[in-house]
C-alpha cells in the first residue's frame, strides 16, 4: 500500500518538475551517499524537525557531523507529530515518564 502512495506522490512530482528520492539504510550514511552522489548544489540544504526523542536526537547529530561542509543544516521547530498536542509543556526525554502523563490526562 505504502509503496503505492510513494509511487502516486513521485508521479504528482514530476508533473512539476521534482523528485522525490526513497532511500534506506542509516540515516547518515544514506544523506550522505545522497549529496555526495547526485549532481547537486554544494552546499545544499539539509531541513529536518527538531525531535524529542533522544534515539531520533543522536541520528540527526551523526548526519549532520556526516555532512560536515557538505550541506547547510536547518533545524526546523517540532513538525505535525501525535504528540504536539500533550495537556503539558515540556515532554520527558524518555518515553515511560511520557506515557505515564498520558494515561495521567487520559483519565
Amino acid at each position: 500500500f505504502w509503496q503505492q502512495g510513494v509511487a502516486d506522490l513521485q508521479a504528482q512530482l514530476a508533473a512539476h518538475k521534482q523528485a522525490l528520492w526513497v532511500v534506506r539504510g542509516h540515516p547518515a550514511d544514506a544523506l550522505l551517499d545522497l549529496v555526495t552522489g547526485l549532481p547537486l548544489e554544494n552546499p545544499v540544504t539539509v531541513y529536518v524537525n527538531r525531535e524529542p526523542g533522544t534515539e531520533e536526537s543522536a541520528e540527526i547529530q551523526q548526519a549532520q557531523t556526516a555532512l560536515q561542509g557538505l550541506a547547510r543544516w536547518c533545524v526546523q521547530a517540532t513538525g505535525q507529530a501525535l504528540y504536539n498536542n500533550v495537556p503539558f509543556r515540556q515532554l520527558p526525554h524518555v518515553f515511560t515518564p511520557f506515557r505515564q502523563q498520558v494515561e495521567q490526562h487520559a483519565q
